[in-house]
């Protein structure tokens, strides 16, 4: 049922940069606000080490660094170029693919399965589906949330929903790697996001970039307490179902949510810091005559303190007290 939700709740989403603006402001992804949750130390370690690979391999892309060292976007492509270099992109892709295979699958659109590896990944993919008896919950395949009220949105990437024996719906995660149950944090912060969103996306959105205007609310049955995550490994011949707590998720998504308004107080924090007098300063404003603005720009020039915003100041005041 759609919910009745605000003209003004529109989601822009450019597939290419991966980037969401609601309302027109530049929103954070829900993936982004799950990584918060956890400690990230050794992936980023991970990523320097990749970047550092992918430079000593490839010596033009080590020029290129060269030679843009003060272009910090062309320096972040080549950032991602390095990694690529590395092969640190292969399990993600992989991910990819078995997603866009599974999509197939539930679809009932195995025609469109092109390669054998594809056909291999179905095989197993309906095996593992069987092998738990997941039936598809056909409204939460490929859809958007948002939450206006932090300027957070996120989409159903590999992510479905799934009926279960008991007649509730769960949120199941497609993995290729174990790092998702071996460090859960992330990826129970960001199910739970999922799973309490307050509006969630109608229809289909494909293409490079997807408007999203038609709102609804999550499935009365759908589990708030657990998720799935579907562990397909590369080298599976069946894949495995993990069941992950998304009450304790929702407790540190809770906590980043709140930590992302606090970032947003005092003008994004650029009003918490503020500039302290100096003794100039501090006597130009408390003169009371010319001639003590006088000794206040004799003793600052001495000191070499003679700003030019300490110059406009006693200028002020100058006129202030002829004016008095």
């Amino acid at each position: 049922m759609t919910q009745s939700i605000p003209a003004e709740l529109k989601l822009v989403y450019h597939e290419q940069s991966h980037a969401y603006y609601l309302n027109g402001r530049r929103a954070k992804g829900v993936s982004t606000v799950a990584k918060i949750a956890a400690d990230d130390y050794k992936i980023r370690l991970w990523h320097e080490r990749m970047v550092a690979l992918g430079v000593t391999i490839d010596s033009n892309l080590r020029e290129n660094v060269a030679m843009n060292v003060d272009n910090n976007d062309t320096l972040k492509n080549l950032c991602e170029d390095a990694k690529r270099v590395a092969k640190a992109h292969v399990n993600a892709d992989r991910g990819s693919q078995k997603h866009r295979v599974l999509e197939l699958v539930l679809l009932g659109q195995e025609h469109k399965l092109i390669t054998d590896q594809q056909r291999t990944d179905a095989i197993i993919l309906k095996r593992t589906l069987d092998r738990y008896g997941l039936v598809p919950h056909g409204n939460l395949i490929e859809q958007f949330v948002a939450y206006p009220e932090y300027t957070v949105c996120g989409r159903f990437d590999a992510v479905l929903g799934f009926e279960t024996p008991r007649g509730t719906v769960v949120l199941t995660d497609l993995k290729s790697g174990s790092n998702a149950v071996k460090y859960p944090h992330s990826t129970a912060c960001q199910l739970a996001l999922y799973a309490r969103a307050p509006h969630i996306s109608v229809g289909e959105h494909r293409g490079d970039r997807a408007d999203v205007t038609n709102w609804m609310t999550m499935p009365p049955r759908l589990e708030q307490e657990i998720a799935y995550v579907l562990l397909v490994e590369n080298d599976a011949e069946v894949g495995e179902l993990k069941e992950i707590d998304i009450r304790h998720g929702w407790k540190a998504a809770q906590h980043v949510l709140e930590l992302i308004n606090w970032r947003k107080e005092f003008d994004g924090g650029r009003s918490i810091v503020k500039q302290v007098p100096d003794r100039f300063t501090s006597q130009a404003l408390a003169a009371k005559t010319v001639e003590e603005l006088r000794s206040v720009w004799a003793q600052a020039t001495q000191s070499r303190c003679l700003t030019d915003d300490l110059k406009t100041l006693l200028k002020i005041r100058k006129e202030e007290i002829s004016d008095a």
